[in-house]
């Protein structure tokens, strides 16, 4: 058979949500409180602030960086209790995620 002859494997993604226990909620919550560059700007506070946003909006969603930096307000549905990204364009084969959830608060007593 030749190279080109040959399939690749196809992986299929899964839409189950990831569940964290509580420690492992702790040890991220504890790492994004770490992110931090040392700023020299007298908006340091601001700049901080955004860092650990976007720090934990990667952790929620799992978008890569350049994923993350091409999602526009309009894509995001405001619900009760989680906020829905639809449609977002992945750089791996430039297949569209649907739907991600995030979810607004996290109750420890139910992890």
């Amino acid at each position: 058979m030749k190279p080109e002859d040959r399939k690749k494997p196809h992986r299929a993604t899964s839409e189950i949500p990831i569940i964290l226990d509580e420690k492992f909620y702790t040890d991220l919550e504890q790492t994004i409180l770490k992110v931090q560059w040392p700023y020299k700007s007298e908006h340091k506070d601001t700049f901080i602030m955004r860092d650990r946003a976007l720090v934990s909006f990667l952790i929620a969603t799992g978008l890569r960086i350049s994923e993350a930096l091409t999602v526009k307000i309009e894509q995001f549905r405001d619900y009760p209790k989680k906020l829905v990204l639809f449609n977002v364009q992945t750089l791996k084969n430039g297949r569209v995620r649907k739907e991600i959830w995030i979810t607004k608060e996290v109750n420890k007593k139910s992890i």
